[in-house]
């Protein structure tokens, strides 16, 4: 049976260097989410062969796996689930978030053993980071339009990275943005809130970094991400408490960052509003994801 646990701050660098071996490009992969979100996703991981073994729990019972990473021989590392599967007497094996890619090699290692169901509540947006600093174009006119309005309301905003000297501002526009929507989904927000706290708790251990918007001494809205490997980095967090924060605080993250080409926004979990405004930033790729559950 893998010896499955809670993640561990100290894993991060033999995960991240897992990863490193990969083309990954899906914010699942990263130690960042995966550290911050234990507790709410029931993860749990295990180290094995060099390989990272992810696999997710429900009431105490695991309940799906996602494709291991970072070692050579991925046929061994699905056998592995496949008796390990066994050895819990699990009703079904399904193997989760799998991109385009990963889905075509299970299927060529394992045909027609899996049925493969696309998650697009799942599906991640990928954009070019010159994109998002530059809004050049038409297709970014109304993104230009909602900036000026911006700087014209309130001239002297400013925008600042995040660092131990601003926390308690950023968490102070988390808290305020998850108390507007407590009616929505408590729980939900709830949990974003806690998250957020774990992320500036262990902020330099999980290689995080981000900014904040302020206007007229305030902080307004706070963005969070980490690296997920090369150029490419997961954005964990966006916050704004002020109409037109979006917007700005995007813009500038993106016109902050060296040496990143892509910004992976994260998913839209199926939340109309979100999709709508996830997809007028124009993503250069829409990462889908799928499950495979075996037959």
């Amino acid at each position: 049976m893998i010896e499955f646990r809670e993640p561990r701050i100290e894993d991060r660098e033999k995960l991240q260097n897992a990863l490193d071996k990969t083309n990954a490009m899906g914010c699942d992969c990263t130690f960042a989410n995966t550290y911050i979100w234990r507790n709410y996703y029931n993860i749990k991981i295990a180290f094995k062969n060099d390989f990272v073994f992810k696999s997710y729990f429900t009431d105490g019972n695991l309940s799906g796996y996602t494709l291991p990473f970072g070692g050579k021989d991925i046929n061994w590392a699905v056998n592995e689930i496949f008796k390990d599967a066994r050895e819990r007497n699990l009703d079904r094996v399904l193997i989760g978030l799998l991109t385009e890619d990963k889905k075509e090699l299970l299927e060529k290692l394992y045909p027609n053993q899996f049925t493969f169901i696309e998650e697009r509540d799942n599906a991640d947006y990928i954009y070019l980071q010159e994109n998002l600093a530059n809004l050049s174009g038409k297709k970014y006119h109304g993104k230009r339009n909602h900036i000026s309005k911006f700087i014209r309301t309130y001239p002297d905003y400013k925008y600042v990275p995040l660092s131990r000297d601003n926390f308690s501002d950023a968490l102070l526009v988390a808290a305020k943005w998850c108390d507007e929507r407590q009616d929505i989904d408590g729980e939900q927000f709830g949990s974003d809130y806690a998250a957020i706290e774990d992320s500036f708790l262990h902020f330099d251990k999980l290689g995080m970094f981000g900014g904040i918007l302020y206007v007229d001494g305030s902080a307004v809205a706070m963005t969070v991400a980490s690296i997920i490997r090369d150029n490419i980095c997961d954005v964990h967090f966006e916050k704004s408490i002020i109409d037109g924060g979006y917007a700005v605080i995007n813009n500038e993250f993106a016109k902050s960052l060296d040496n990143i080409k892509y910004l992976n926004r994260e998913e839209d979990m199926g939340l109309e509003g979100l999709r709508k405004s996830k997809l007028s930033y124009h993503p250069e790729i829409i990462l889908k994801k799928y499950s495979a559950i075996l037959k």
